[in-house]
């Protein structure tokens, strides 16, 4: 991972996923702040699944950093929903939801870890 960038945080959303798929982790801690409430909300009202709604969201995000540099979204926000919509219908589909304790903590962890970075990046 590349360290942060200098330039101030944005909060356009499309600026944001561009620096995420450039690996700032800065910016990636910037675009979960202003989007994981969101997500968090949509996911929980797509799958009426309010105990599953955290671990579906992490997972949501840890997809978005592992994609950022591999895609180029038109829309990011768009982009971020038709995630957590995918997300969320996995979730439905499966039986017994769509993972258990133990994947969900490694998703934790390894976003815990993403996070992390970014917070301790400058910028």
């Amino acid at each position: 991972m590349r360290p942060a960038s200098p330039e101030p945080v944005s909060t356009d959303i499309g600026v944001l996923l561009e620096r995420v798929a450039g690996r700032d982790a800065a910016a990636f801690v910037h675009l979960h702040d202003l989007m994981a409430g969101r997500i968090l909300d949509l996911v929980g009202a797509e799958t009426g699944d309010t105990a599953a709604a955290p671990a579906i969201t992490r997972a949501v995000f840890l997809e978005v950093w592992w994609l950022a540099p591999l895609t180029r979204p038109g829309d990011a926000r768009s982009w971020l929903t038709a995630i957590a919509v995918r997300r969320s219908v996995e979730h439905l589909r499966t039986p017994s939801g769509w993972f258990g304790p133990v994947y969900d903590r490694h998703i934790a962890r390894e976003l815990a870890a993403v996070l992390a970075a970014g917070a301790a990046s400058p910028g």
